[in-house]
């Protein structure tokens, strides 16, 4: 008898639906910005193509290990509308999320809500790379960030995916899921 064919753990990442910032250019970190009506029909209409459990879908719920979410309710929607089309049995055989902070946008600070050609009249060049984004001024809940700052926060979550993929590798027998769904608004833009 010929053993299964071995699955390798893989991540998928998300990005969260449409939302009023993102479609005027907004940057949007620690504001917590709905899905628009558009955004919540699109993720309702592509996720059948991409979740399922009929073989052909990208993402099997049944072969999903983990699920990580930032806590903002624009991927906290994006994820529940994402596996809204399963049947109940499937929903209920679906991993519990992990919201984690570290999954969140960037920390635009004094920047949030701006676009980017408003921030250049103010800091003219300013490149998020190398500039980062200063703390706000009066309002210690926007605390900005630096490119290091974000990249630590990526790197720690990569740290937890790799401690959960390790079973997998191993070949650990009680292991049986090998994806891990990240529903995220950061990795899309801090990994482009």
């Amino acid at each position: 008898m010929v053993p299964p064919p071995i699955r390798m753990p893989r991540v998928i990442l998300a990005r969260h639906g449409e939302t009023e910032w993102s479609l005027s250019g907004q940057h949007t970190g620690r504001s917590d910005i709905p899905l628009t009506a558009r955004g919540e029909s699109v993720m309702l209409a592509l996720a059948p193509t991409f979740v399922g459990t009929d073989g052909s879908k990208l993402v099997d719920p049944r072969h999903v290990s983990h699920i990580f979410c930032s806590p903002r309710k624009r991927s906290q929607r994006t994820l529940e509308l994402m596996m809204s089309h399963l049947s109940k049995e499937e929903r209920d055989a679906v991993v519990a999320v992990e919201t984690l902070q570290e999954c969140r946008e960037w920390d635009y600070g004094a920047y949030e809500g701006l676009k980017t050609n408003e921030i250049r009249e103010k800091h003219a060049g300013w490149d998020i790379w190398n500039d980062g984004t200063p703390n706000h001024p009066s309002n210690p809940d926007l605390p900005g960030e630096s490119a290091q700052h974000m990249s630590d926060r990526v790197d720690g979550v990569i740290a937890k995916i790799r401690v959960l993929q390790k079973a997998v590798i191993e070949g650990h027998p009680e292991t049986t899921h090998d994806e891990n769904l990240q529903s995220v608004a950061f990795f899309s833009r801090f990994l482009t």
